[in-house]
């Protein structure tokens, strides 16, 4: 049974995915970061968009993902097409409560960009701190969802067991990586601060002798979000998108 490896940040500026199938070479999805629970009457009218989308400008999958668990289970979409019938994104909710529908989403996708219909899933990602204590109720989650079969598209039964889960904090990876260049020893006897700026929110990790602190925690203080909320508040003629727009954001 082949073997796919996902490492997944289901944002609220864009749900990206970093995926491998086997000792394959890794692959890049990215997509807006919306996602919503359907009417099940609005099936047929997916159907037939998403045939038509695919036969006159053959549509990526991870383009119009929107699924089922079971067959006659609720309809999700994920990404642009949750955008679509999604008014204005909740960006207030919580990471952990929107990343089921996306993790399963983003499985499917590339369940259809990779043809396969059963295979087995790694799945590595991040939630902010003050969320992190909810990550065993997400693993839970998602390993029941993955119990049933996913219906991409109301059709194409696709059959996934969950193998491995790995989630730690946000800033962990930096962390991780630190410890890598300076050694464990090293790490141990130092105390370190992690800080990790995001869209909605911001965590801290502090590191005391290579444990963590009490004080590690995380806020929508410091997201990106409010900051414009906060140039927003001194500059009214201004719009977000405007604002968005404005911003030139270079490869690394």
């Amino acid at each position: 049974m082949p073997l796919v490896t996902i490492a997944i940040d289901p944002g609220t500026s864009l749900t990206k995915c970093i995926y491998q199938v086997d000792d394959g070479p890794p692959q890049l999805l990215a997509l807006p970061p919306d996602s919503a629970e359907l009417p099940r009457e609005l099936a047929f009218t997916l159907q037939e968009q998403c045939s038509y989308t695919n036969f006159h400008g053959k549509a990526k999958p991870e383009e119009l993902i929107w699924y089922s668990l079971g067959k006659k289970g609720a309809l999700f979409a994920v990404g642009a097409l949750a955008r679509k019938y999604q008014q204005e994104m909740d960006i207030e909710r919580l990471k952990y409560e929107a990343a089921e529908s996306k993790i399963i989403g983003i499985i499917g996708a590339i369940a259809q960009r990779e043809s396969l219909d059963r295979f087995s899933i790694d799945i590595a990602m991040l939630l902010p701190y003050g969320e992190y204590r909810d990550e065993a109720k997400l693993k839970q989650k998602i390993k029941t969802a993955l119990s049933k079969t996913i219906y991409w598209h109301g059709t194409t039964g696709i059959k996934v067991k969950l193998k491995d889960w790995c989630c730690y904090p946000e800033g962990s990876g930096r962390m991780f990586r630190y410890i890598a260049e300076v050694g464990a020893d090293t790490f141990a006897s130092q105390n370190i601060l992690v800080l990790m700026l995001g869209h909605r929110n911001g965590s801290i990790l502090k590191l005391e002798n290579g444990s963590n602190s009490d004080d590690s925690e995380s806020s929508d203080r410091y997201g990106f979000y409010r900051f414009l909320d906060y140039v927003l508040e001194q500059k009214p003629a201004y719009s977000a998108e405007n604002l968005l727009a404005s911003f030139v954001v270079e490869p690394l």
